[in-house]
C-alpha cells in the first residue's frame, strides 16, 4: 500500500507537468486557397436557414470539399470569402476551421479530399452529371405528374413526357435567370 501511496505520489507531479504543454499548445493554421464557393438552398420556413455552402480549398498538393450547413436563418453565411483569395487554415479530423477575417473560426465539414494531378481536373462544388439528370426525373415525378399516368398508349404518355419536360426547362431558366440577378441565396 504505501509502494503505490509513494508511486502515486511521484507520477502526480510529472501528470501535471504534462497537461500544461497540451493546453498552452497554438492553433497551427496552414495557408490554402480558396477554389470555389457555392449557396444551394436547402431549407424552408420561417425560422430555417435557407441554404448550405459548399467551399473547395486547395492546399498544397490537396484540394478539399467542404459543407457548411446553416442551421437557422440567422446563422453566420460565408460571404465574405472571395474565391480566389488565400484563406488560413485549421485540420482537426473530418472538421476543417477557416479563420474569419473579423475574427473566430469558420466550421465545415470535409465531405472529399483528392490529391491534385496535372492530368486531372480538379474538384469544384460543381454537381455530378448523374446528379443533375436524377433531379429532372425526381421533379417529373413528383411535380410533373408523370408518378401515376393518366393517360394509356405510346402517343398520350410521350405527348405528357414531353410537356412536363418544356414545363422543367420553363422552370428551371427561371431560376437560372434569378440567380444571376441575384448571387446570394434567397
Amino acid at each position: 500500500m504505501k509502494r503505490l501511496r509513494s508511486l502515486v505520489i511521484l507520477a502526480l507531479p510529472l501528470a501535471l507537468a504534462v497537461v500544461p504543454l497540451r493546453a498552452g499548445e497554438k492553433a497551427v493554421y496552414q495557408t490554402g486557397k480558396l477554389v470555389d464557393l457555392r449557396c444551394e438552398s436547402t431549407g424552408s420556413g420561417a425560422a430555417r436557414a435557407q441554404g448550405s455552402f459548399c467551399l473547395a480549398v486547395e492546399v498544397g498538393d490537396m484540394t478539399y470539399l467542404l459543407r457548411r450547413e446553416a442551421y437557422w436563418r440567422w446563422s453566420y453565411e460565408p460571404t465574405d470569402f472571395v474565391v480566389g483569395d488565400p484563406v488560413e487554415i485549421k485540420i482537426k479530423g473530418n472538421d476543417m476551421y477557416l479563420k474569419k477575417s473579423k475574427g473566430g473560426d469558420l466550421k465545415t465539414y470535409i465531405t472529399r479530399r483528392e490529391r491534385n494531378a496535372p492530368d486531372k481536373k480538379p474538384i469544384t462544388c460543381a454537381l455530378p452529371v448523374c446528379k443533375r439528370i436524377e433531379e429532372v426525373f425526381g421533379w417529373m415525378k413528383s411535380i410533373g405528374l408523370l408518378r401515376k399516368l393518366r393517360h394509356r398508349g405510346l402517343e398520350r404518355v410521350g405527348w405528357m413526357f414531353t410537356f412536363t419536360a418544356a414545363a422543367y426547362n420553363l422552370v428551371r431558366i427561371r431560376n437560372l435567370t434569378r440567380s444571376t440577378l441575384r448571387p446570394q441565396c434567397a
